[in-house]
């Protein structure tokens, strides 16, 4: 298992309402030739997944989300153009938010066993005040960040105790927020998806400095 991963990225857009009947296994067609979608519709949810494509794309009453797993950089081309088609197809819905997400992991170093967690705890959360608080040593902690870039606000998460392939690290989540509103929702919209590239690289770089980190003593 590599020390650093990305594990899913995702493109989401909110709206005021969306129904499910917005969402058929004909809707991504031109996106995704050739492949037949497993799905499931109620009447509050709709998910359509392409397993041999690793997508899954979800409707709810206010959310439209699509889904790559163990994606790479040229995948997030097809996300964008699933959302944004999907946007377009559906120009009645006002659109109010937009978001780019990551899931990521950086493993500890091999032989640390529980001192990796633990000094990941000391460096970015402060074991000692911590423990002053509390009362024992912490053995898990989650960290969250929230900070503007430019006009989008962005989210960062990352969480202690994360397993992967069963090995031990730490869980990263960014979540890369940008409003939406008025006429010129869908440019925005457009102009969000554009970034994507930008922010793989952003979080990649995060993910390793991270990975680097935890190798320092």
């Amino acid at each position: 298992m590599p020390r650093v991963a990305v594990i899913n990225a995702s493109a989401v857009i909110l709206g005021d309402v969306f129904t499910p009947n917005l969402l058929t296994p004909s809707t991504f067609e031109k996106f995704l030739k050739g492949q037949q979608p497993r799905g499931i519709t109620t009447n509050v949810v709709t998910q359509l997944e392409y397993p041999s494509r690793e997508v899954v794309i979800t409707l709810e009453e206010k959310k439209f989300q699509a889904v790559k797993r163990t994606p790479r950089r040229g995948d997030l081309q097809l996300l964008a153009d699933l959302t944004l088609f999907f946007a377009k197809a559906n120009p009645l819905v006002k659109l109010t938010a937009a978001g780019l997400n990551f899931a990521g992991f950086a493993g500890y170093p091999a032989n640390t066993g529980n001192g990796g967690e633990q000094r990941f705890i000391s460096r970015y959360v402060g074991h000692d005040a911590l423990k002053q608080l509390v009362g024992n040593a912490p053995e898990s902690a989650s960290l969250q960040s929230a900070y503007q870039h430019q006009d989008t606000l962005c989210h960062l998460t990352m969480r202690s105790d994360a397993i992967l392939g069963g090995k031990a690290g730490v869980a990263l989540d960014l979540n890369v927020h940008r409003d939406l509103s008025g006429k010129r929702a869908r440019l925005a919209l457009a102009e969000h998806l554009g970034a994507f590239p930008f922010w793989w690289d952003y979080f990649a770089r995060v993910t390793k400095t991270l990975s680097k980190q935890l190798e320092k003593h």
